[in-house]
């Protein structure tokens, strides 16, 4: 896009017979400005995440700018300019988007694969072509490239996230076919799943006083410390090496990895990213599919509550970790009656 002015002087020269001109000067140019050039510069702004990793989408914005040459001032656009997006790995939202006006961005979802087309580090290519498909202004942004997920379909997988006991974490939960499934929901200590889950129904429970309410005198004691044994649904469904994580299991991941609120493969969820004794990225996604009590979900897509294997010092409660969207991650408690989620883990 050019803008801009001319202006020429002349003399003329006429005959004193007549109107007829006999001398004309040539014509000089005495100003020429451009006054709005679009656009001047693309550049990449920001990411949703720094880290590509396989299958996880990052929302990416480009700035664009353009200039007022007699001032010498850059300003957004005035215009909404279309920016082209390419990628060597995964897939895009879209392949042209056009320049927001009042922030001057341009953002598109890229969603990373495991393999790039050219075997190099994944990148994402922004491009501004003119009216003959020259392109005049382009930026590429290249992360830094984390460890996938998962390598293959095969779950769980034992992902090792670098923590110091060398507790590796499955990469999905008990139960689920995917790192983004929920899986099998669980009473605390027992091994097999529920269509309800009530204090009238919980394995561990008896209600001494027939009053429907669960004192702590009426939870049966099935253990301090119920991972690995027979009480462990981990176990129960995975054998050996898997178990439930216990209370210093999960306060070792909430204090050694970084974690983020996302959303994959249309899931929300906590990331939590580590690195591996080869100092490789590595992370795991445990999807806030929440808790159920009765024959409801509470808080699906919300947030998640996790059994670990330790009983809480109040004996109707045991230890889980908690994440929410403020991304509170940490290790609380829950009623050992509530159907949860476990993600399991093994040394």
């Amino acid at each position: 896009m050019y803008a801009g002015y001319d202006a020429a002087v002349g003399l003329s020269f006429l005959s004193e017979a007549g109107n007829e001109p006999f001398v004309k000067s040539p014509s000089w140019k005495v100003a020429e400005a451009h006054i709005y050039k679009a656009p001047q510069s693309i550049k990449f702004e920001t990411a949703s995440s720094e880290t590509a990793v396989a299958g996880t989408p990052i929302d990416a914005s480009f700035r664009v700018k353009d200039i007022l040459p007699a001032f010498n001032q850059e300003v957004n656009p005035a215009f909404p300019l279309t920016v082209k997006f390419e990628t060597n790995s995964g897939t895009l939202s879209k392949d042209f988007t056009s320049v927001d006006t009042s922030t001057g961005l341009a953002t598109i979802t890229w969603t990373p694969s495991n393999e790039t087309s050219d075997n190099k580090d994944p990148y994402l290519l922004a491009m501004m072509h003119d009216h003959n498909g020259q392109v005049i202004a382009a930026d590429r942004w290249t992360p830094e490239k984390g460890e996938t997920t998962c390598p293959d379909a095969n779950h769980p997988h034992m992902i090792d996230l670098g923590l110091p006991s060398g507790t590796k974490w499955a990469c999905c939960n008990v139960g689920a076919f995917s790192p983004e499934d929920a899986g099998c929901y669980f009473s605390w200590g027992e091994v097999s799943e529920k269509s309800s889950y009530h204090l009238y129904n919980y394995l561990y429970w008896n209600d001494i006083d027939s009053d429907g309410y669960g004192t702590d005198d009426e939870f049966v004691n099935i253990g301090n410390e119920i991972s690995g044994t027979d009480k462990d649904a981990v176990k129960s469904y995975l054998g050996t090496p898997w178990s439930m994580p216990t209370l210093t299991q999960a306060e070792e991941l909430v204090q050694n990895c970084e974690f983020s609120w996302i959303s994959y493969k249309g899931q929300n969820g906590v990331r939590i990213h580590g690195r591996d004794k080869n100092g490789k990225d590595s992370s795991i996604f445990i999807p806030a599919v929440g808790y159920k009590y009765t024959g409801s979900t509470e808080l699906m897509g919300q947030g998640g509550s996790y059994w670990t294997g330790t009983l809480y010092p109040e004996n109707s409660k045991a230890y889980q970790i908690d994440f929410g969207t403020e991304l509170s991650l940490s290790c609380g408690w829950g009623w050992r009656a509530n159907g949860q989620p476990i993600r399991p883990v093994c040394k």
